[in-house]
């Protein structure tokens, strides 16, 4: 698997949008985008396919580091609208 990753600030300059506006459409999940912990990650493809569907097409993945046993972490689903969906 190929999948490549941009920042807020790489996706920034590839839409031509502010940051702040690509952090609004986060908050309102109007954009795909993967968050772990506090890192937010844009895979190319995904914004490629939202940009084909005029932005209708959204997928969001947010997980969050939670307690593991003896300091270890796991990581647990928080949202995704169409996580179980098949392609």
């Amino acid at each position: 698997m190929n999948d490549e990753f941009l920042t807020c600030k790489q996706l920034s300059s590839f839409l031509k949008l502010s940051q702040a506006s690509i952090r609004r459409r986060v908050r309102t999940k109007t954009i795909p985008f993967i968050r772990i912990g506090r890192s937010l990650r844009f895979r190319k493809k995904d914004i490629e396919e939202w940009l084909e569907s005029g932005g209708t097409k959204v997928r969001c993945i947010e997980l969050e580091a939670i307690g593991g046993v003896n300091g270890r972490k796991r990581t647990k689903s928080l949202s995704g609208p169409d996580m179980g969906k098949q392609r």
